[in-house]
């Protein structure tokens, strides 16, 4: 399973430039954000949209996970 990790360019909620978040999460049509993310290993998340990722974050890598 590939895995899409994000490091913070602009404070997004409670996770401050730098932090790294992964995509927990993927949402259809039906949903108000398009992604969820989690910090790795840490406790939080945020819900946004792929243009607020877009804008906040830089990607970091795509990970091979179990």
């Amino acid at each position: 399973m590939v895995k899409l990790v994000y490091q913070v360019e602009r404070p997004i909620a409670s996770f401050e430039t730098g932090s790294v978040l992964e995509v927990t999460a993927q949402y259809g049509d039906w949903h108000r954000y398009d992604v969820k993310l989690e910090p790795q290993g840490g406790t939080g998340s945020v819900e946004l949209t792929w243009e607020t990722l877009r804008e906040r974050t830089s990607p970091v890598k795509v990970a091979e996970g179990s």
